[in-house]
């Protein structure tokens, strides 16, 4: 899904960051098992400060994992940030203490702390030229019997969390795409094989520049919450966001999954929502202003190419809306597809029958290609329409209404 400054960041689902307080890498909050964690010390802040400026100047992993030295766990932790830094080519980091409670708030004993990050990578990296804004992350610490403290996790707060930060990464590098797995990913899927399905089958139809499409697997829906900065809820129907590294427009983009959604999936349906995640990364529609129905329309149109199930089957929430209801009277706006469940429904394969509609009518591909960039390149919906398809937005409104009615007369 596009992820763009607008309100409505829609993506589509069948199907990145792309929720605040949510990924703590070992679950610390869970104390079965654990002993009492020791007392924090008083001079907590002055140990975290320390430990972070030592942290953001470290030139080796010794170095930064020694930064904060309470326990066995914090190196681990320290470790598993070092060695992400390493997959993704992180160059640099800043890291300062905002705000520090020595006061325990959940049953393990840890205690929060509020830092800012930043972040670049080296030029020939795999998230190249990224220099992130500011964010700010939560780490939990406790203390140690020697009076030190130990850090136990990093959460995200209302930023994504940076990618480096999320835990172990391994990354898979094919030639069409390349997969960075968070803590192991999802067992239960191929995605580097649903990867590079999905970059052949978009560079095989659309022109897509140099980028190459990078698909982020968490191992939890939380994991995937955080990375996107936003809550559980928020992505619970969400099977795939594509989005940037930190939430803004000029930072590399990448699909992050949710592991979720795709454990509840066939392998068409994965390779779908893949694929449709792919046209949106491969063709720089993350950070425009395109109308949603543009994007999630054509991103389907593309996914959906060599589709065999029929379009009573595929759209069969749209056709029965159509159906009973009647079809709708002007083509899907942003505020229809904020208030459909994201990347599901009728509003989604709505706007995919709109790029069906074109075929219908006889538009070749490459118009139908030809309108969809001029879009994202900035042209007005209405003027491309006109100048490529050769179409007035009213005049495809009732063409879309007519195929959407026709089709729907085909249900039992």
């Amino acid at each position: 899904m596009p992820r763009r400054p607008s309100a409505n960041a829609v993506a589509a689902l069948v199907l990145l960051a792309l929720g605040a307080g949510l990924l703590l890498w070992q679950q610390p909050w869970s104390s079965e098992g654990q002993a009492p964690a020791a007392a924090i010390p008083a001079d907590a802040s002055d140990r975290l400060d320390l430990a972070l400026r030592a942290m953001s100047s470290a030139e080796d992993e010794r170095a930064f994992t020694g930064a904060l030295d309470g326990d066995e766990r914090s190196r681990e932790i320290l470790a598993d940030a070092w060695q992400a830094r390493e997959v993704l080519g992180v160059g640099s980091v800043e890291l300062r203490l905002v705000d520090v409670s020595t006061a325990p708030d959940r049953p393990d004993g840890t205690a929060p702390a509020r830092a800012r990050v930043s972040w670049t990578t080296e030029e020939d990296s795999v998230l190249a030229g990224t220099t992130v804004r500011e964010v700010e992350v939560e780490l939990r610490f406790t203390g140690t019997p020697d009076g030190d403290v130990a850090l136990r996790g990093v959460d995200a707060l209302d930023d994504p969390l940076p990618l480096w930060l999320a835990g172990p990464l391994e990354l898979r590098t094919a030639d069409d795409a390349r997969v960075v797995l968070v803590d192991g990913g999802d067992p239960t899927v191929d995605v580097a094989r649903l990867a590079e399905r999905a970059a052949r089958t978009v560079r095989a139809q659309v022109p897509t520049g140099d980028d190459v499409l990078t698909v982020v697997s968490p191992a939890t829906a939380d994991g995937a919450a955080a990375l996107l900065g936003r809550t559980l809820e928020q992505v619970e129907r969400v099977a795939a966001v594509t989005t940037t590294v930190d939430g803004t427009a000029d930072t590399p983009r990448v699909v992050v999954l949710n592991p979720d959604l795709f454990a509840s999936m066939d392998e068409r349906a994965a390779q779908v929502v893949v694929s449709h995640e792919a046209v949106h990364q491969l063709t720089g529609v993350v950070g425009t202003q395109i109308e949603p129905w543009v994007a999630e329309g054509f991103a389907d149109w593309v996914a959906l190419r060599d589709d065999e199930v029929p379009v009573r089957d595929s759209a069969a929430q749209a056709l029965r809306r159509v159906r009973d209801e009647g079809p709708p009277p002007r083509l899907p706006t942003e505020e229809d597809f904020a208030s459909a469940e994201h990347g599901i429904g009728a509003v989604y394969e709505s706007a995919w029958l709109i790029f069906l509609t074109l075929e219908d009518l006889g538009v070749d591909e490459d118009r139908i290609i030809a309108f969809y960039e001029a879009v994202v390149g900035g042209d007005g919906t209405a003027a491309a329409a006109e100048r490529h398809l050769g179409l007035g937005i009213a005049e495809l409104t009732r063409s879309w209404q007519d195929y959407l009615t026709n089709n729907a007369s085909t249900l039992s």
